[in-house]
């Protein structure tokens, strides 16, 4: 896989809309937020975002080869979520019930994660 692609650098994506999944929309994944877990190194949830909601393998050296072994992660993005859910039913920032938050569930059955030593593809 050959890509001019930056891994912090994720594209948006589009899902169903929350209210008539006929419908589709497009969200950006905050750059903030992506800044944020590379600083503070939790970058298996980046990886988790390119593999499970952009749904293509992070374009980082050899990613490529989490596909041709014994267990591949799962690509899946939000249009093949499971479900979608409307606020989180508690105090959020200044609303009460948390109202604005969208929960989209995808079930994937393999995932990616980081190790100390490398990438490697896992059973969720």
């Amino acid at each position: 896989m050959t890509s001019n692609r930056y891994w912090l650098d994720l594209p948006s994506v589009k899902a169903p809309h929350p209210d008539n999944r006929a419908e589709q929309v497009t969200y950006a994944i905050s750059q903030d937020y992506v800044d944020m877990l590379a600083r503070a190194g939790r970058l298996t949830v980046i990886l988790q975002l390119w593999t499970h909601v952009v749904g293509e393998l992070p374009p980082i050296n050899n990613a490529s080869r989490l596909s041709h072994g014994p267990v591949t992660p799962a690509l899946t993005t939000l249009a093949q979520s499971v479900g979608c859910f409307r606020g989180v039913k508690r105090p959020y920032i200044d609303e009460p019930d948390g109202e604005s938050i969208l929960v989209y569930v995808l079930n994937p059955s393999v995932t990616i994660t980081r190790d100390l030593a490398s990438f490697a593809a896992q059973e969720a």
